[in-house]
């Protein structure tokens, strides 16, 4: 069921923008429906994990962290010269995550869950890589589609996520593994900051 919903509610935010795309001949957000169609994989794919939050915090936090940024819309409005460094944005932020979900593969998740520790690759700079490869796609798809209703959306968001590292991190320190890790990699989401 809840694979249904999630595949419904990525085809109505693909659907979006391919109409935009068709229409106006702008690929706006094409970074962002890379992404969101690896997480839909990896989501079918992923393996059952060994414990898994059953907070309301936690399933909250991960509804408007994961669904939130699928009501983004695509506009109109002339970015000018950001273009270039939204365009940028995207797809650097997308290679990011692209790099940090094949690395957690099937281990990957949307609820605070222990599927196994993964340390190396992104995961050596920050514990939390697609989450802050996220906030760099986003970003640009934000300079791209300037609007209150995205800048609305991709601030709940990301007090979502916010949200999720809390509550994952709280699963994941139950496992010792982790705790060693969270030892050496110190940062959340951006080096030298969180």
């Amino acid at each position: 069921m809840l694979t249904a919903l999630l595949a419904g509610i990525w085809l109505f935010f693909a659907e979006a923008h391919l109409v935009h795309w068709y229409q106006t001949g702008h690929a706006n957000g094409l970074g962002m429906m890379l992404v969101e169609t690896v997480v839909a994989v990896l989501f079918i794919v992923r393996r059952e994990p060994l414990t898994t939050s059953r907070r309301w915090g936690a399933w909250t936090a991960t509804a408007i962290g994961t669904f939130g940024p699928l009501a983004l819309r695509p506009t109109d409005s002339a970015v000018g010269p950001l273009g270039d460094l939204a365009l940028a944005l995207q797809f650097g932020g997308a290679v990011c995550a692209l790099a940090a979900l094949l690395t957690i593969g099937r281990s990957f998740g949307l609820v605070a869950a222990n599927r196994g520790i993964k340390t190396s690759g992104p995961y050596g700079i920050v514990r939390h890589p697609v989450y802050a490869a996220y906030l760099i796609v986003t970003t640009g798809y934000l300079l791209e589609n300037p609007s209150a209703w995205n800048f609305a959306v991709l601030a709940v968001s990301l007090l979502g996520q916010i949200a999720r590292i809390s509550c994952e991190e709280e699963v994941l320190s139950q496992d010792p593994a982790y705790v060693e890790y969270r030892r050496r990699v110190r940062y959340r989401l951006v080096p030298l900051v969180f």
